[in-house]
């Protein structure tokens, strides 16, 4: 990770009244020193674990769209931004954060980490909300004091936006393409009518992910996740299967499917010998489904996509049997099974080393 800027301003509101004003730095925190850039990976690490799980999306389009949306976008458009730019947007951010907790009398105010950084090849900007707790610590007499100290044991409110993914969003004119793009990453609570809201609604955050993407990736990746860790592997068809069971079923009933159901799902085909093992196994499974790759949200109603990958199947008079997935058939010569209508003749192509072995061992007996 390379930390570009980074700073924290305190939201000052307690629940019931109207917010006092801001604590705002003049400007960015020293990066030499490691406990910043320790808070900023730690922060990092945490977005798409379970309990944190994330939604992908853009900035509002409209008249209550904040200036701070705006805003960002002319710093990421300034090309080199120094202290003085950094330091100037997330003094916006905080205006427009005030002014939507004002607008909830329930809401609590709290730090607000702010931080500019690469990570993997991609450009991002960072705004979390980070609660304070009371902690108890030894001093060098090893006699215990009180201590205020971050909660950073869950993310309470998270929006990252990509640079790059908004650059190719903002160049981009065609509005289906673009309906298919996000920049936006946040994290909020379940329900945006919480008092916690406030911070996804104040920043003009609003979903966008594709549902049709969504339901190709979760049975794609989802699969993909068992197929490549050894203890799983032997269980990815069935897992395969049973979570285009509830996708299906979910869009023939025209509601919503969430994680958490896909969760209940993988747990079943994860060896439990050991607890530790499973949940960090179930940690990997979220990371992944949620990456800024895959962008699957937290909850989503399916789409027609299913179709595609539920299955075909047939028992034959003549003592054969076969199932596969609707988009494994073709008529094409590169189909995975093409059916020659002509001919009235199916074929199946890519057969994988250990099916041939099993052919072969049948015709030699």
């Amino acid at each position: 990770m390379k930390l570009r800027f980074a700073v924290i301003h305190e939201l000052k509101k307690d629940s019931g009244e109207l917010s006092q004003p801001s604590e705002l730095k003049a400007a960015p925190l020293d990066l030499k020193n490691p406990v910043v850039r320790s808070l900023t990976q730690r922060i990092e690490d945490m977005i798409g674990q379970k309990g944190n799980a994330a939604t992908y999306g853009t900035f509002r389009i409209g008249g209550d769209r904040p200036k701070f949306a705006d805003d960002l976008i002319g710093y990421q458009q300034a090309g080199n931004p120094g202290n003085d730019e950094f330091v100037a947007v997330t003094h916006s951010c905080m205006e427009s954060l005030k002014t939507a907790a004002d607008g909830e009398p329930l809401a609590t105010g709290g730090c607000i980490f702010f931080a500019d950084y690469l990570s993997e090849r991609n450009h991002y900007f960072l705004t979390v909300m980070i609660k304070e707790r009371d902690g108890i610590r030894l001093n060098r007499d090893l006699v215990p004091e009180d201590v205020t100290q971050l909660d950073l044991n869950k993310l309470h409110q998270v929006a990252r936006v990509t640079f790059d993914a908004l650059a190719q969003y903002l160049a981009t004119e065609d509005e289906d393409a673009r309906s298919e793009m996000t920049y936006l990453h946040f994290v909020s609570p379940k329900r945006l009518q919480s008092a916690a809201g406030y911070f996804v609604k104040g920043l003009g955050c609003t979903p966008g992910s594709s549902a049709t993407r969504a339901t190709r990736k979760l049975i794609t990746e989802g699969r993909a996740f068992f197929e490549e860790n050894e203890l799983l592997k032997s269980n990815a068809s069935d897992f395969g299967r049973e979570v285009v069971s509830l996708l299906d079923t979910a869009h023939r009933e025209t509601r919503s499917v969430k994680l958490s159901e896909v969760e209940d799902i993988a747990r079943k085909y994860i060896p439990k010998d050991d607890e530790d093992v499973v949940e960090e196994i179930v940690n990997d499974f979220y990371q992944r489904l949620q990456s800024e790759r895959n962008q699957i949200p937290t909850e989503f109603v399916p789409t027609r996509e299913i179709k595609r990958f539920t299955e075909i199947w047939h028992t034959a008079p003549a003592g054969w049997k076969i199932r596969f997935e609707r988009s494994s058939l073709g008529t094409d010569r590169n189909a995975t099974i093409r059916f020659d209508a002509d001919s009235n003749q199916l074929t199946i192509r890519n057969l994988d080393p250990e099916f041939v072995a099993k052919l072969n061992e049948a015709l030699d007996e």
